[in-house]
């Protein structure tokens, strides 16, 4: 009898009774939790707490006095640079800044009492208005860390540097405008230069002038052209308009021959009409005419009527169906001789070859009803004079089909003779409105060219125009050097406040955003992904401690060694979960952790949990005691190379390289996604490797297990410890 794996797994946790067993089961349940939860809540949010970091500030600074001209006159003004600073470092309140002596700053940098130190050297305030001299210099600020204090520190510290660096920066470009705008006087020697440019820019109108001559002619010629276009455009729109006109005449040709091959239709079709009821009325008698030869007689001289009658309608003269069809060859002559690019067009062709099958076909109607009359005739002699009545009816008989199938085929060619002369019509009336959009078109091509040539004209009269102004500009250039040299002196000067203004602008004339996508908000967030897969690889080495791998009675069993890996496993799983859930909610609700996608969050970690529980378990299980060192290498491997704080491209090229084929690689991007956002396509990815990973871990334990299940000598001698 079977037991459910459920129930497998109860019987191993029910050996956990008793005080210390319990305890002993509780510890390896919160193993992620002091893991994670401790790292985490220590790291969380380091940076929020800077302002409680101690750093020492030194202000050697003398001040010193500007002198600064203003539209009341000239001013003396004391600066005091270094206090400034020191009291702006005070109200940013980045650190604790603690004003002091240099020796102080000193012992206490190198006792650990301060982690930084800034000292503001004498000549702060000297070299930060210096910009206004002849020899401006830099301002310096000087930091000192300590990294025996703490390399970490010193890194976090250090990027003070940057804000302190950009401060000063500031502060001196501030001084460095200001001391433009106070030496604005001094502008009155670009004056000179921009008169001597005056006299460059009247060189170069002497140039211009000269191509705006040249202009005008060029202009002129054009003008010209215009002309001869907009004659050609007159010659094209009386072009177009006789075409449209003739395209008209032949669509009235074709509607007169489409009526006549309407009246060809209609006569092919009587004929053919005609020659059927002769062959329905001929052909039966025929068949019993030597029985009723009476009768026989009396039908041949009926037949012979009627031959001469389609005789008559096939070819007896202008009211015959040869006549109609010549009478619409030559309008089609006509037509063609009026349009002769209709000799290309593909329906006209089709037309052509209709109506010439058409008199073809008619001439041999014509033909086959004369041999039908001749022989009606020499039947009706033969019925009059010949005893060999039966052969001449048979021959009758095929006579008159033929005339019959020959009629049809007639009215056939004169029903595709009218559907291609209407084809023909439909196209002409296309090419009469096609012509008639081109002729308008034409025409207003003709007033536009008119329009172009006025224009044109225009031109020329405005380049005429240029060339004088250019002239003028000309003297104007040399009346400009002049009143560069007289304004040289008029030179204005800002007030205070507008100087202040411009200063302000000038000193900090950029903002720089910055935006970031899917943020992780505290420091702590951004490690949990590491510290998570960390927790509860951890609870793989020490889970074992309290919890036997698999037991020999389970081994000696009668169930299958897949069955056996599956119950020996599923205490552990469902151990790592419960302390990995654990662990989840003490950071969740206890750090703020707030994931994006809480319950992708929750899955995931059920999912990591069971897949490094899986992992530990088969290498515990194929390698006894050493699995739990594997277990260790593999950690610390992966501490560097499944980039839980450096990307790939940073790291050693060892560790780079193997990256990608470490599992834990995949949990951290997965939990990177589910607490702080990002690709969903990552996410699925990572998924489905740690699913495989999972499944090729429980068929390697499937084959450890079956392999153990056979048993060796060495089994027979099980070492002290239990594996």
């Amino acid at each position: 009898m079977s037991f459910p794996l459920s129930r497998l797994a109860r019987f191993e946790l029910r050996r956990f009774r008793g005080p210390l067993p319990t305890i002993a089961l509780v510890f390896v349940l919160c193993v992620p939790l002091l893991y994670a939860a401790i790292y985490l809540s220590a790291n969380w949010d380091p940076y929020g707490r800077l302002g409680n970091l101690p750093v020492a500030v030194v202000n050697q600074d003398r001040p010193t006095t500007v002198t600064t001209q203003t539209e009341s006159g000239t001013t003396t003004e004391t600066i005091h640079a270094g206090s400034d600073f020191v009291t702006e470092l005070q109200k940013q309140a980045t650190f604790r800044f603690v004003p002091t002596t240099a020796d102080e700053a000193e012992s206490g940098l190198r006792e650990g009492r301060y982690y930084l130190t800034i000292v503001v050297p004498p000549d702060f305030s000297t070299n930060l208005v210096s910009g206004q001299t002849d020899s401006p210099e830099r301002a310096h600020i000087v930091m000192h860390r300590n990294d025996a204090n703490g390399f970490v520190i010193g890194s976090i510290t250090d990027k003070a540097r940057g804000s302190v660096t950009e401060a000063v920066n500031s502060s001196a470009i501030e001084a460095y405008f200001r001391a433009v705008f106070t030496n604005l006087q001094t502008l009155r020697a670009g004056m000179v230069e921009a008169q001597q440019g005056a006299s460059q820019l009247a060189a170069g109108l002497d140039d211009a002038k000269a191509g705006s001559a040249k202009l005008a002619t060029g202009a002129s010629q054009a003008e010209a052209g215009a002309g001869q276009l907009a004659t050609g455009a007159d010659s094209l729109n009386t072009g177009l308009a006789k075409a449209k006109q003739g395209s008209s005449q032949l669509v009235t040709g074709l509607d007169q021959l489409n009526t006549g091959a309407g009246q060809l239709t209609s006569g092919a079709n009587q004929v053919a009409a005609g020659t059927q009821q002769l062959r329905d009325t001929v052909v039966p008698p025929l068949t019993t005419v030597r029985d009723t030869w009476p009768k026989v007689k009396d039908d041949a001289t009926t037949i012979a009527d009627d031959a001469a009658a389609i005789t008559q309608v096939a070819a007896g003269g202008s009211s015959s169906i040869a006549a109609d069809v010549t009478q619409a060859n030559a309008l089609l002559d006509q037509v063609e001789a009026d349009n002769p690019a209709l000799k290309d067009d593909p329906r006209w062709q089709q037309l052509r070859t209709a109506t010439t099958n058409a008199k073809t076909r008619t001439g041999e109607i014509a033909t086959k009803a004369g041999a039908v009359n001749t022989r009606a005739q020499q039947v009706k002699k033969a019925v009059d004079n010949s005893d060999q009545l039966s052969a001449k009816v048979n021959t009758a008989i095929t006579d008159v089909n033929r005339l019959n199938d020959g009629a049809h085929q007639v009215a056939t060619g004169a029903t595709q003779l009218q559907t291609s002369i209407k084809q023909a019509d439909t196209g002409a009336r296309s090419l009469d409105q096609g012509l008639g959009t081109a002729s308008s078109g034409a025409s207003q091509v003709a007033q536009g060219a008119h329009t172009l040539q006025t224009g044109l004209g225009q031109l020329s009269t405005g380049a005429t125009q240029l060339d004088q102004g250019l002239g003028k500009l000309q003297s104007g250039a040399h009346q400009l050097a002049t009143g560069l040299e007289a304004g040289v002196k008029r030179i204005p000067v800002l007030s205070s406040s507008q100087q202040n203004e411009a200063v302000q602008v000038l000193s900090e004339p950029a903002q720089v955003d910055m935006t970031v996508e899917n943020p992780a908000t505290y420091y702590g967030r951004g490690l949990a992904p590491m510290f998570f897969s960390i927790a509860m690889w951890v609870f793989g080495i020490s889970v074992f401690l309290v919890v036997r791998a698999i037991t020999g009675r389970a081994l000696a069993g009668r169930a299958s060694s897949l069955r056996v890996a599956v119950t020996a496993w599923l205490p552990i799983g469902v151990i790592a979960a419960a302390g990995s859930l654990l662990m989840l909610g003490v950071v969740w609700l206890g750090l703020g952790l707030d994931p994006v996608h809480p319950a992708l969050t929750v899955l995931l970690t059920v999912l990591g949990a069971l897949a490094w529980s899986l992992v530990a378990h088969l290498l515990r299980t194929a390698m006894g005691t050493p699995g739990s060192s594997a277990l260790l290498v593999l950690l610390i491997l992966q501490l560097v190379g499944a980039e839980g704080l450096y990307p790939k491209e940073i790291l050693p090229p060892f560790f780079a390289a193997i990256s990608p084929w470490l599992p834990m690689t995949y949990l951290i991007d997965a939990y990177r996604v589910v607490i702080s956002g990002g690709l969903m396509g990552h996410l699925g990815r990572d998924l489905a490797i740690l699913a495989a990973f999972s499944v090729v871990n429980l068929g390697l334990l499937w084959l450890v297990v079956s392999r153990r299940r056979t048993l060796r000598m060495k089994d027979l001698h099980p070492p002290l410890m239990t594996p």
